[in-house]
C-alpha cells in the first residue's frame, strides 16, 4: 500500500535525523565543552543513545 511504504519511509529519515542530531548534539558538546574524563562517559552514551533512536525508527518503518 502506498500510505505503508511512506510510512515506512519516514520512519526511515526520521531515524536517520535522529541519529545525525546525536551526532551534531556530540560533535557540539565536545567543542563547547571540552573534558576528557567527561567525554570517556559522554561519548558512548551519545553513539548508544543515537544508535537506539535510529534502530527503533527503523524497525517501525519495517
Amino acid at each position: 500500500m502506498v500510505c505503508h511504504d511512506l510510512l515506512k519511509k519516514a520512519a526511515t529519515i526520521a531515524g536517520c535525523v535522529s541519529y545525525l542530531a546525536g551526532v551534531v548534539s556530540l560533535a557540539h558538546h565536545l567543542l563547547t565543552h571540552w573534558n576528557a574524563g567527561w567525554a570517556v562517559v559522554a561519548v558512548p552514551a551519545s553513539v548508544a543513545v543515537a544508535a537506539v533512536a535510529g534502530w527503533a525508527f527503523h524497525q517501525a518503518g519495517k
